[in-house]
């Protein structure tokens, strides 16, 4: 056999996987009652084969229903190396989806004075690898939170790069992870605590999110399940390199050896160790310190269900923590208009205009290995959350969202 082949995912030599994962499709579903968006048999029949074609090895779904968490879903394989069935509890990469959980958290900070929306981010932070140029000077935390820094998404080469932006703030849409992040360190300087740590004491644990985490820990690490090619890719099996993964494997030897969790890490913390790490950096994996710290960009691994609990927030007679009135409008109302003219922008959520009244919606896609989907109807309580482990997972999450809702998005068009 020729080393250098990578078998497709339908080749022969699959044969044994292909029946590893039919088996694993069994799945597992529990349900408390009946909710207008709960994938019904016929999906759910379905969902095998939608799975099999996009080369998705495993999906996690969770539906709410008038803000409670009525039913959950999820079936396939963890790893489809090695045919690893996913646990009950395993963990996804949100990727993106990170971001409205974030800009949460940056609400209700400003709620309660510790942030002010509209002051300029150098004023508490300029990191260095930030150019000192007179629209970055103007970056304020609403600028990040809709997208209209102006800043581009993320740097090539972040050791070489400064970052800058290429549009006046908050005159045009500009998607921007690097933006999150910059916003995330002038967080944790005014607050004194890391990202992880901050999420667990005001959203976390009053929510009761007991599967979610930002960071890296030893029990992560065995609940985390691992990412997949997407189909271009022309194979399932061996597995791409896992990024994320890699990198905090690299920082967790010297978070045990400084007795500092990387829950605790901030940018001098993730400094230190990449100067540490030496002629191992930098890497594929590692580029910069930014790689070694959490991330309000990507960096939540979470279960759907969990992701769902967070949604509760969106949700006006639902329990859980919540923000105050006019701030919840900035959360959940557009802030910035965009174009088409059905689409907008709120400080955390795209929001797109349908004949049923105003969804919220957010996508993830992590290295084309994970991909996943939040929708929300906060007037009517509902929403319905999407992670999957293979970069085709939009083919899986566009069937399941338009089955289980009956709705044409417009965000799913081309």
């Amino acid at each position: 056999m020729n080393p250098h082949h990578r078998p497709s995912w339908a080749s022969p030599g699959r044969r044994g996987l292909l029946l590893a994962i039919a088996a694993a499709l069994a799945g597992c579903a529990t349900s408390r009652r009946s909710a207008a968006w709960q994938p019904d048999a016929a999906m759910l029949a379905a969902l095998p084969d939608e799975m099999r074609q996009a080369q998705v090895p495993a999906v996690s779904i969770a539906v709410l229903e008038e803000g409670e968490l009525v039913w959950q879903h999820q079936q396939g394989l963890a790893n489809a190396q090695t045919g690893q069935v996913l646990a009950p509890r395993a963990l996804f990469e949100a990727a993106s989806l990170t971001k409205p959980l974030f800009a949460w958290l940056v609400l209700r900070l400003a709620s309660e004075g510790q942030l002010v929306l509209d002051e300029p981010l150098v004023h508490t932070l300029r990191p260095a690898w930030v150019d000192d140029h007179h629209w970055n000077a103007r970056i304020t935390a609403r600028h990040v939170l809709s997208h209209t820094s102006g800043l581009p998404n993320w740097r090539r080469q972040p050791l070489e790069q400064t970052l800058r932006a290429a549009s006046e703030p908050g005159t045009r849409l500009s998607y921007s992870g690097e933006a999150f992040f910059w916003l995330q360190l002038v967080v944790e300087q005014r607050t004194g605590l890391a990202l992880p740590r901050l999420a667990q004491r005001l959203l976390f644990q009053p929510a009761g999110m007991q599967d979610s985490d930002l960071a890296w820990s030893d029990d992560v690490a065995r609940r985390a399940v691992w990412g997949h090619a997407a189909p271009r890719a022309a194979c399932l099996v061996p597995l791409p390199r896992q990024m994320m993964r890699e990198a905090w494997l690299q920082a967790m030897p010297l978070a045990t050896a400084w007795g500092r969790p990387l829950a605790d890490w901030r940018w001098d913390d993730a400094q230190r160790a990449f100067n540490a790490l030496g002629s191992a950096v930098p890497s594929a994996a590692v580029a910069w310190p930014g790689d070694l710290m959490s991330n309000a960009a990507a960096s939540l691994r979470c279960t759907a269900a969990d992701y769902a609990r967070f949604l509760r927030v969106l949700m006006p007679a639902a329990a859980g923590p919540r923000l105050a009135p006019a701030w919840q409008r900035l959360f959940t109302e557009p802030q910035f208009e965009t174009r088409p003219p059905w689409s907008a922008k709120t400080l955390g959520w795209n929001l797109e205009r349908t004949a049923a009244g105003p969804l919220l919606y957010h996508a993830g896609n992590n290295a084309e290995q994970f991909r996943a989907f939040a929708l929300a109807d906060p007037a009517r309580g509902r929403a319905l959350v999407v992670l999957t482990n293979g970069g085709g997972g939009d083919g899986v999450f566009r069937a399941v969202i338009s089955a289980a809702t009956g709705l044409r998005l417009r965000a799913f068009d081309p």
